[in-house]
């Protein structure tokens, strides 16, 4: 069975993310942990009309916020449930993305899926940025971040995995593809971005080692073209090709763009999110 922790803040963007997650791990069994994280003193607004006054604040908080999880359940499971899907609701005091990382670990958890909110200048400092710093701190597992205007295309079956081709990959790198592949029966295309399209040994060798580990699905390598920006190719790629519905990176800052380019890959494309984007954690 997949554990699948969903982090929410109630918003529209958390409740995309939760339905894309039922969506594409529709065929198999899953665990879904809904995860809300909260801090400061209660509002009236915030509590239940009936709560206990011999509560503590973090209690009452608790309390409320596990009845929200719970409706988000109810919505969820209705008009049809999932038999193959069960749900757990967590409320807890505390900063999100360090519970989030305790809760990987001690979960044991699959993927983390959260959405996304694009957003322009100064308001990135705001939107989205909670999804990045998941992104960029949870080293023991996939993250994919799910833009606010997902819709379910059926079409959309193929997963862009950008690589500069810098990495021996391993197998356990590619579960989560893999994953969505099959279920979607879908393909992936390996899109190379590089200062020199003659690649060198080692880079052969990183090329070799995704087609061995990729060889089981249909699969495609191809070339894209130099923007200004990386984050730029990649957002091109997309618009061009309307079968792709993800795109899939290792995380940046051991990568292969950020060395040569001083461009914080990852970051702007969360920031700029067009369809769903998987970040594999790599370990060196």
């Amino acid at each position: 069975m997949k554990r699948i922790l969903l982090p929410t803040d109630f918003s529209k963007n958390a409740w995309n993310a939760m339905a894309y997650s039922e969506f594409i791990f529709e065929a198999i069994p899953c665990e879904f942990i809904l995860l809300h994280c909260f801090s400061g003193s209660p509002s009236k607004s915030q509590l239940q009309n009936d709560a206990p006054e011999s509560l503590s604040a973090d209690l009452l908080l608790r309390a409320t916020f596990l009845n929200r999880l719970e409706d988000i359940v109810r919505k969820a499971r209705s008009p049809t449930p999932n038999p193959r899907h069960v749900f757990r609701v967590s409320a807890i005091p505390g900063d999100l993305v360090a519970t989030i990382r305790k809760i990987t670990v001690e979960e044991k958890i699959d993927c983390i899926i959260m959405g996304t909110k694009g957003a322009s200048g100064l308001k990135k400092v705001f939107f989205g940025s909670t999804t990045y710093t998941t992104i960029k701190h949870a080293t023991f597992c996939p993250v994919i971040a799910v833009p606010e205007d997902w819709e379910n295309n059926i079409g959309k079956n193929t997963i862009l995995l950008v690589t500069g081709y810098e990495h021996i990959f391993e197998a356990y790198e590619f579960t989560t593809i893999l994953d969505i592949a099959s279920l979607c029966n879908g393909r992936v295309m390996v899109g190379f971005m590089g200062k020199h399209r003659e690649l060198g040994p080692a880079q052969l060798k990183s090329k070799e080692s995704i087609h061995n580990h990729l060889q089981t699905i249909d699969l495609e390598f191809v070339e894209m073209r130099e923007e200004t920006f990386i984050y730029q190719s990649v957002q091109k790629m997309v618009t061009e090709h309307d079968e792709i519905g993800m795109i899939a990176m290792l995380e940046y800052w051991h990568s292969f763009f950020e060395r040569i380019t001083n461009e914080p890959v990852i970051k702007n494309i969360a920031f700029n999110p067009q369809v769903p984007f998987l970040v594999i954690p790599l370990k060196e």
